[in-house]
């Protein structure tokens, strides 16, 4: 039996980690019961629709960036890498009506479901897929010097890159 690597381990970890992100409690960083899709349930799409603060983006617009992220990350994963990548058109949805923010759940656990799983992460690595560069594209929304730092920050228009 072959004995587990650095690579074995680092792809476990990542596994795991998004596990627990979206969906399953591991005691790795979050509390029981508040995996984003757990969040997500106890959100109505009204609620949804409200930008959380003046310079933040509603949380649907937050579930459309993540969504979006997922889809470039998949086709960087893939061998599928987007000619071009917009990251405006990422914050671009206003208010959401019941069936529109379940289709909007339901397209970012579709593109979750995609992004799972050690055949993927084994396909990029073996590509020489750059996960500083996967990693550089989940960071690209992140706050200026200007802007407080937050997990539903909305990104000044010179802060997308």
């Amino acid at each position: 039996m072959r004995q587990p690597t650095g690579i074995d381990h680092f792809k476990a970890a990542i596994i795991e980690i998004l596990d627990e992100t979206f969906d399953t409690h591991h005691g790795l960083y979050l509390d029981r019961g508040t995996s984003l899709f757990e969040t997500l349930a106890t959100v109505t799409a009204a609620e949804a629709s409200i930008p959380v603060s003046a310079s933040c983006a509603s949380i649907a617009a937050q579930v459309n960036h993540v969504t979006y992220y997922l889809d470039v990350l998949n086709g960087d994963l893939s061998g599928n890498e987007p000619a071009s990548v917009d990251w405006t058109q990422a914050w671009t949805i206003g208010p959401v009506n019941d069936e529109e923010w379940t289709t909007l759940i339901g397209h970012l656990r579709a593109c979750r479901q995609r992004d799972d799983g050690a055949a993927r992460i084994d396909a990029g690595m073996e590509r020489g897929c750059r996960v500083r560069g996967c990693l550089d594209r989940g960071a690209h929304s992140l706050p200026s010097g200007r802007n407080p730092p937050g997990p539903l920050h909305h990104p000044e228009p010179d802060d997308l890159g």
